[in-house]
């Protein structure tokens, strides 16, 4: 990554066809950006105080990934590449889609708060 250079993930597409389809871009833009702040923060590359809280709020999203897998028993992440058909009996028998569905949400939001908190503030000065 290069120093002081801004990111950014952006996902396309010409047509949605539902508004949860379009939700779920936006809330994967909010994740990717709590990623890369994370990453900018590991690798020991300067991140300001948005990066901060966005890295921080990775950490408790990655946490409560684990405890999702937990709940499920789940042992690798990558669970679909494996043994697809044990994921879809997962998501036919259990709350798994819902779980996972209530985490993404809370965490896009809690990013989507921290990043208009942060320009507002910054309009205000």
């Amino acid at each position: 990554m290069d120093k002081g250079k801004i990111k950014r993930l952006e996902y396309r597409a010409n047509e949605f066809s539902d508004y949860s389809t379009f939700r779920m871009i936006a809330e994967s833009q909010r994740l990717a950006a709590m990623f890369f702040s994370y990453l900018k923060e590991t690798n020991d590359i300067e991140i300001n105080e948005l990066e901060g809280k966005l890295s921080d709020l990775w950490v408790k999203f990655s946490q409560g990934f684990q405890e999702v897998c937990k709940k499920y028993k789940i042992q690798k992440f990558n669970l679909v590449d494996h043994k697809p058909e044990d994921l879809c009996e997962l998501l036919e028998k259990t709350d798994l889609q819902k779980d996972c569905r209530k985490l993404i949400t809370e965490f896009s939001k809690k990013a989507m708060l921290e990043i208009k908190g942060h320009y507002k503030y910054k309009e205000e000065e």
